[in-house]
């Protein structure tokens, strides 16, 4: 459930096209067919002798690599293990090389699960040929029929959704929400001015990139809110509730605020000044402390700890896996991709903008439009993506040696 189940969809048909167009199949994971999705197959009439046009409707289950569209059926190249769910308001028998139609009142469906790479052929007659259920045993090589009731599903996923890397952009009568989920789900957010809520937005598609923008807020307000999130076999997830406070009007707002979950808040305690009297009695030089503005700082006589030294106030941070998280929300610049774009990643031949490289130097950007992503430009202006993989190597690797006489001039911070 983890991976996003994409597919090729080729509509090939319009009203009254018969024809069946030659399709080019592309790579996995090339487009995306949501849940609920239509089919539209323009050779085929739900009554025998009718105006031709029938629709599919595809179920939440489905996991295959494409499918293509013709006028009288369906393609669909499934690797093993995966999975369709195709339902027909129709009552179209689905005809293939297997006897996996299940027919009810009002409809008709076929479940199936690949169980060896293979290519599915499904075509259709007129008419409304599902008239008793004739659900079967499919052949052994070629997969499984799921059992006919529909309640009966092939998906044993019995794991809610989670939503994570939440970030909150609250402006004065508005506030963006975007999150991810861990697999392709719906979701919806509920929110108020008490934990009541009251107040719901919703995104009715399976997808795990989601975006909300919550209108007509109080300025000056704190709201309440939490992210909840069903997968396609129903499990539904409900984040821990969150909290915002819109500011004044007409505030300009740039930088979200990435909000920790649980786990990451145990693990990403605040930033005080240190324990180890670095520091303690000596005047700041702050002199030195701007010349190593947004320089990460090795401290080569206390085991290589790492420290920030930040653009603004010329403070010094720890750095360490642990607080990195907020450190990051802290003491990042928001920044969109057409700027981000701008400036070069590590290792590119690209020149980008040379006014803006200068400016970012050293600084920890935040990308407001790709889900928070944290990179750090270096001295020369280049920009490294921080993830919790590479952190702490990344940052060792672009640091500077200081002395522990030197790194005390340079005044300590408290987030």
């Amino acid at each position: 459930m983890g991976n996003k189940i994409k597919f090729l969809v080729l509509l090939a048909i319009i009203a009254g096209l018969c024809a069946q167009v030659p399709t080019t199949k592309a790579a996995f994971d090339d487009a995306v067919l949501e849940n609920e999705a239509v089919l539209y197959i323009s050779g085929v009439a739900p009554t025998t002798g009718g105006t031709a046009g029938i629709y599919l409707t595809m179920g939440g289950e489905t996991k295959v690599e494409s499918i293509e569209v013709t006028s009288t059926g369906l393609t669909v190249a499934m690797p093993a293990g995966s999975k369709i769910h195709l339902v027909s308001p129709d009552r179209k028998t689905f005809i293939n090389s297997l006897t996996g139609t299940h027919c009810e009142t009002g409809r008709s469906y076929l479940m199936y699960t690949a169980m060896a790479d293979q290519t599915l052929t499904i075509t259709f007659a007129d008419g409304d040929n599902c008239a008793a259920d004739i659900s079967g045993t499919s052949a052994p090589t070629l997969g499984s029929v799921a059992e006919p009731k529909a309640e009966d599903k092939m998906d044993t996923d019995k794991t809610a959704p989670s939503a994570n890397d939440i970030l909150v952009l609250a402006k004065d009568t508005e506030a963006k929400i975007d999150w991810q989920t861990n697999e392709p789900s719906i979701s919806w957010v509920v929110y108020g001015t008490s934990t009541a809520y009251g107040f719901e937005e919703k995104i009715a598609v399976h997808k795990t990139d989601h975006s909300l923008t919550l209108s007509n807020l109080m300025p000056l307000t704190t709201y309440y809110y939490q992210i909840k999130t069903q997968d396609a076999s129903g499990n539904e997830g409900v984040s821990a509730g969150q909290s915002f406070k819109t500011v004044a009007v007409g505030t300009v707002v740039e930088t979200p605020t990435l909000v920790a979950t649980p786990d990451e808040k145990k693990d990403s305690p605040a930033v005080s000044a240190p324990q180890d009297n670095l520091g303690k009695g000596i005047a700041p030089d702050m002199k030195l402390a701007k010349r190593l503005a947004g320089r990460l700082l090795l401290r080569v006589e206390r085991g290589g700890e790492i420290w920030y030294v930040d653009t603004k106030e010329y403070k010094r941070y720890q750095v360490t896996f642990a607080n990195a998280l907020y450190v990051f929300q802290k003491l990042s610049w928001g920044i969109n991709n057409a700027n981000l774009a701008r400036i070069p990643v590590s290792g590119s031949q690209t020149v980008g903008d040379a006014n803006l490289r200068n400016k970012m130097k050293g600084k920890l950007l935040l990308a407001v439009e790709d889900h928070g992503r944290i990179w750090y430009v270096d001295k020369d202006g280049y920009r490294h993506e921080a993830t919790w993989k590479n952190l702490m190597d990344l940052f060792r690797e672009l640091s500077l040696g200081i002395t522990d006489a030197n790194l005390a001039k340079i005044p300590a911070g408290s987030l």
